[in-house]
């Protein structure tokens, strides 16, 4: 960097912008004012929510439902025990 040892940097910056907040419509006031749109979306929610606690509770029931199958099918299972609990209960426990 030969030069004159005078010359200083210049930091170049871009100008203060005031922040710039969520301006018109947004599903939440659609929703509170009950326009059909916001109908649309809360119907969709709805609907979405319900296909999840459907689906949560059918694994739920499944997995209770296979846990006395499997110490059923598996003697093994019924009679082994872990840290003197059966293992049965264990599972019950967790599950």
């Amino acid at each position: 960097m030969s030069g004159s040892p005078d010359r200083r940097r210049t930091r170049v910056q871009a100008a203060r912008r005031a922040a710039v907040g969520p301006t018109g419509w947004t599903v939440a006031r659609d929703i509170a004012e009950q326009t059909p749109v916001g109908d649309v979306y809360l119907r969709s929610l709805i609907r979405t929510q319900l296909r999840l606690a459907l689906a949560v509770g059918g694994v739920f029931a499944i997995l209770l439902g296979a846990l006395p199958l499997a110490l059923a099918a598996l003697p093994v299972l019924r009679d082994t025990k872990l840290f003197g609990v059966p293992l049965s209960w264990t599972l019950l426990g967790v599950a």
